[in-house]
């Protein structure tokens, strides 16, 4: 029984001591020695983070060359960008109508970023003293009374061609050119 009671205790202390050792090797294992100089990761390149809220999907092009397509509400990046001023531009997908467009210039290494914003908007506000027709590019828009203001949504990237008929005679009041080159919203005052 006194030898049952010696090996029982030798056992104890080899489990414990076993123990101890499995943990040791495994805090010694995980613990990493500083790299060498040669070894330390260098990044000294640009990414340029794409985030699309424009409402549909966009082809993505840099410098005139196909990247990716970029879903409504996806983020993606583009790596390894060298430095300078590259043109990035979101056309509607298999299409060459443009969407968006950014210059960038990349002056040295980190992450940029490109917020693609949903269309631009014009708001017209009114006041003439008349209730007036809104035409855009001689379309039609809506009419707008003495004192009011909407807006005309989506508007596409180019030079749109706003006019104003009064609508008691159907004569035109004002008119003003609008070039829209970014995706934010524009307007137009009337007085």
């Amino acid at each position: 029984m006194l030898r049952r009671q010696i090996l029982g205790k030798k056992f104890s202390i080899l489990c414990c001591l076993s123990l101890l050792i499995v943990i040791s090797l495994f805090f010694i294992g995980s613990c990493k020695s500083p790299e060498s100089p040669d070894e330390q990761p260098t990044d000294n390149t640009s990414s340029i983070k794409i985030t699309n809220d424009f409402g549909e999907a966009m082809d993505i092009y840099m410098d005139g060359v196909f990247i990716f397509v970029i879903n409504y509400n996806e983020v993606k990046i583009i790596e390894d960008v060298s430095t300078g001023e590259h043109q990035l531009i979101g056309y509607r997908v298999n299409t060459n109508i443009q969407l968006a467009s950014l210059k960038i210039d990349i002056s040295s290494a980190g992450e940029y970023a490109w917020y693609i914003d949903d269309p631009a908007d014009i708001n017209v506000q009114n006041y003439s003293g008349y209730n007036l027709s809104i035409y855009m590019d001689n379309e039609f828009m809506f009419n707008l009374a003495d004192e009011e203001n909407r807006w005309i949504l989506d508007v596409s990237h180019d030079k749109h061609y706003l006019k104003a008929n009064k609508i008691s005679d159907g004569s035109e009041y004002a008119s003003i050119t609008i070039e829209v080159t970014e995706n934010k919203d524009y307007s137009w005052t009337i007085n």
